[in-house]
């Protein structure tokens, strides 16, 4: 599928905020549809002949302009802007040259506080950007707000045209989302990823496809993706707990702690039953600062769950911090008894019982804890090249 949508960026200015809008992006509309150099070059390929062709198949490019676009400068201390072969600027004139024979739609995205450029401050060629309408793309607390407004219109703009519209194929999205879980399973989360994105696209109104995309996303730190698909997947049924559930631990990643708090008793008001958002409105409570009620969910998540490790390590974690040694050490024996080649138990072993006044046996925790953490190392290498 050809991309859709192009982003032009100076990787020198806003690299990182074009990252998350090419996560958020990619999960709306699958990232075949989306075309940023860093991600969509192949090696070897034509740089600016690939994007020329690009630009040709887009309905929509995003001029991404943040505070030092208009000002970077070369080794010779000139504005990059004002030679000719730069390829932003040589994107941003191909792109122009379509926008204003009505070929494309042109949106210069102004990141946090960047005031539009003036044409006096433009190259000749670039001056007709100025007559475009440019959309703020705030940072920190601001950018869902902004990216929801982004998302809107690109939603809407899209689906008036006819090259972009997908067709549903519920079959192929069953199949998709078959093989896409079954990896899920082996916890081969980028494996899983490409076939989980081709399943939104193949059934974009079942919500277990966005549910799973999330899942994956969330496990490979995609997170801006990971959000985006559980807000997907929230719109198609907003009873849906575990979305709600994905969309805490994402918030959470995000450091975002009351909203992943809300979103994870969304998902206990749905079902009360589940361990995992228990375990995850702990984390939020924690970081929250709100300790005695992070325990006690924790606890409830460990009953609901009798086996379930992160929840008992956490538990061990905040016993640990709380001074509660003793509790501390249980906490990390249950873990123990259930894995017993659980490194994160044994370090946290290691400090419970230092802090006890036992040296010897936290120097064998630790000597144990080490041992393992290198055997995890070993496995991930050999992985990954076999």
């Amino acid at each position: 599928m050809a991309a859709n949508i192009f982003i032009s960026y100076r990787r020198d200015d806003t690299l990182d905020i074009c990252g998350r809008l090419y996560d958020a992006l990619a999960a709306q509309f699958g990232r075949d549809a989306i075309f940023q150099d860093i991600d969509s070059l192949h090696p070897g390929e034509d740089f600016a002949a690939r994007i020329e062709a690009t630009l040709a198949q887009c309905s929509v490019a995003l001029v991404v302009i943040g505070p030092r676009w208009l000002d970077i400068v070369d080794e010779q201390q000139r504005r990059r802007l004002e030679n000719p072969d730069d390829f932003v600027r040589r994107e941003v004139e191909m792109a122009l040259e379509r926008a204003l024979s009505g070929d494309l739609r042109l949106v210069p995205l102004l990141i946090g506080q960047t005031p539009m450029p003036t044409a006096e401050r433009l190259p000749e060629s670039l001056q007709p950007l100025v007559r475009f309408n440019a959309m703020p793309i705030y940072q920190n607390n601001y950018f869902k707000d902004s990216l929801e407004k982004l998302l809107t219109f690109l939603r809407a703009f899209l689906a008036e045209s006819p090259a972009t519209t997908t067709p549903v194929n519920v079959g192929a999205g069953d199949r998709l989302l078959a093989e896409g879980n079954a990896l899920l399973d082996q916890q081969r989360y980028a494996e899983a990823l490409p076939l989980l994105e081709q399943a939104t696209r193949a059934a974009p109104k079942d919500a277990r496809c966005w549910v799973a995309l999330a899942y994956a996303s969330n496990e490979l730190g995609r997170v801006y993706m990971a959000l985006a698909a559980c807000e997907q997947a929230i719109i198609i049924d907003e009873t849906l707990a575990i979305a709600w559930r994905h969309k805490g631990y994402a918030l959470h990643d995000l450091q975002r702690e009351d909203e992943a708090l809300a979103s994870f008793e969304r998902a206990l008001k749905l079902n009360p039953g589940d361990a995992l958002a228990w375990n995850g409105k702990g984390l939020a409570l924690e970081r929250l600062k709100r300790p005695t009620e992070a325990l006690a969910a924790y606890e409830v998540a460990t009953t609901l769950d009798p086996d379930y490790l992160a929840a008992w390590n956490n538990q061990s974690f905040l016993f640990y911090a709380m001074k509660r040694y003793t509790n501390a050490l249980a906490a990390c024996e249950r873990v123990l008894a259930l894995d017993p080649n659980n490194a994160v138990a044994w370090n946290n072993s290691s400090a419970i019982l230092y802090a006890l006044g036992r040296v010897a046996e936290s120097y064998t925790a630790h000597q144990q804890a080490v041992r393992l953490q290198e055997q995890q190392q070993q496995a991930t290498q050999q992985a990954k090249q076999g």
